[in-house]
């Protein structure tokens, strides 16, 4: 998507054909919303259990600051300079999203699940178990809501064996 974003810059920047334009829309538009649903996934599956929330909210935070100080960036641009520095330097940070993006290693795909928690619960082995489960990577209790919030590697996780676990210790 980001390679997309930088082929929508260099033809916007170097051609005012109407075609052309059009083109360079679409590549854009494309890129960017496809940037606009992923990310916020990412975001929401690699946050820790229990903290999607405060994950979300910092996320769109700086999604919308990134607006701002883009507007404000490129507008100072154009006026300081000229509008093809607009251009070079929206291309640089493109280009320097595709070096970050292919430097990111590929790791498992979590997926969240929130269980029914043990109302009284006498100790927290429970937890301690549940979290040693294959497939568990995070286990967070939140007991204000009678809630387990768990991070599973969805292949390996049996969710039969967390819900035997907790029926048994409730």
């Amino acid at each position: 998507s980001a390679l997309l974003m930088v082929a929508s810059v260099v033809v916007l920047a170097f051609s005012q054909e109407a075609f052309w334009l059009v083109l360079a829309l679409v590549l854009f538009f494309t890129g960017f919303n496809y940037l606009e649903a992923s990310l916020p996934s990412l975001v929401a599956q690699f946050a820790p259990a229990g903290q999607k929330g405060s994950a979300m909210g910092l996320f769109a935070s700086c999604q919308f600051s990134g607006a701002f100080l883009g507007g404000v960036s490129a507008g100072a641009l154009s006026q300081w300079f000229s509008p093809d520095a607009v251009w070079a330097v929206m291309a640089l940070v493109l280009l320097s999203w595709v070096g970050f993006a292919f430097s990111i290693q590929q790791g498992p795909k979590f997926k969240a699940f929130s269980l029914k928690a043990p109302a009284e619960p006498e100790s927290d082995n429970w937890l301690v178990a549940l979290s040693q489960l294959p497939g568990v990577t995070e286990a967070v209790h939140v007991p204000e809501e009678q809630v387990v919030y768990l991070k599973v590697v969805p292949n390996e996780y049996q969710p039969d064996s967390a819900e035997a676990l907790l029926n048994i210790e409730a």
